[in-house]
């Protein structure tokens, strides 16, 4: 089994050719906002410079922290070898054994979804997400960076679950396994033999999940902007009201997120604003969230129960 040390010449070239770049990513989002019904993601609202989600920085420094969720396979390729890295394989097992990063852990997305009052996609408790984060052999004081063929809803719904479970280091790899293979990395065959940790969950973000209640509640707020990440056509069946649709197939361009330019231009200023991401059952929603962080947007959640449960509730309101 090829170790992280059978990285190609090519990488290791652009490693010593970009460097590590300042990043210059805000602070971890966190507190609350007295100004809002609902709690805040973060202590400010606005929009950090994107670009440094894009830069080559080095773990353990204090400017990267990860905090904007996405990280490049240039960045990957520099940090492959750090102690304080895991790598989060989040497709089928088939898949993972077909062939994989080098040194990837695996973890099934499915593994972290649950039927809850009958609204199916909900993300698992916490009993069994940390079991199943042990499991995979998760460290609770690593960098995880979770992948997929590509840009997937799996690999963004694995991402928000952990920032939602209070892990701070934690990013999408963009382009994913076909992005990483291209680029000249390593790849291997073969089950995962990573042994169970003891990952514990410390407590819960709850300010990154909002319930039906919260969303009704922040319906004629203008400063409460409800994103659709679904189709167009479903959008057009019925939505929650005064939602924007964004379908988060336009956040991607051939496995690959779009540039920053072309993402902002999807969505609203942010300025003093607070974004709630929703979809089938939250998980377009969470490719949705991943952009939103990765553009500085400070203050973003996500709808859980989505359309799943907003249309199943007759006391709701909808469109058209």
């Amino acid at each position: 089994m090829p170790s992280r040390l059978s990285l190609s010449f090519a990488l290791l070239c652009t490693y010593l050719a970009v460097g590590c770049g300042d990043d210059s990513s805000p602070a971890e989002d966190g507190g609350t906002n007295p100004d809002r019904d609902l709690p805040s993601d973060a202590s400010t609202d606005a929009r950090g410079d994107s670009s440094a989600s894009n830069d080559v920085c080095a773990l353990g420094q204090p400017d990267c922290d990860l905090s904007r969720l996405v990280v490049s396979t240039e960045w990957l390729a520099a940090n492959f070898e750090s102690s304080e890295l895991q790598i989060l394989d989040v497709r089928d097992s088939s898949s993972f054994e077909r062939g994989h990063i080098a040194g990837a852990l695996h973890l099934s997305a499915g593994e972290l979804r649950a039927e809850i009052d009958g609204i199916g996609g909900q993300v698992a408790s916490q009993a069994d997400s940390q079991a199943a984060f042990r499991a995979a052999g998760l460290r609770t004081d690593a960098a995880i960076v979770v992948y997929d063929d590509r840009v997937t809803t799996a690999a963004a719904r694995v991402v928000w679950t952990l920032r939602y479970y209070s892990h701070e280091r934690v990013a999408m790899l963009d382009g994913g396994l076909d992005a990483w293979t291209a680029s000249g990395g390593s790849e291997e065959t073969g089950a995962s033999s990573a042994a169970a940790s003891n990952y514990t969950i410390d407590g819960v973000r709850s300010e990154l999940r909002v319930s039906a209640d919260d969303v009704e509640a922040g319906l004629d707020d203008p400063q409460v902007v409800q994103i659709d990440a679904r189709s167009d056509g479903e959008y057009q069946a019925g939505r929650i009201p005064g939602a924007l649709s964004v379908d988060w197939n336009r956040n991607v361009d051939d496995g690959r997120l779009k540039s920053d330019d072309a993402l902002f231009a999807l969505y609203p200023d942010p300025a003093g604003q607070t974004m709630i991401t929703y979809c089938q059952t939250g998980s377009r929603a969470s490719v949705a969230y991943v952009v939103l962080r990765k553009l500085g947007f400070a203050d973003v959640r996500l709808y859980d129960g989505s359309w799943a449960e907003w249309s199943s509730r007759s006391d709701l309101p909808r469109e058209p």
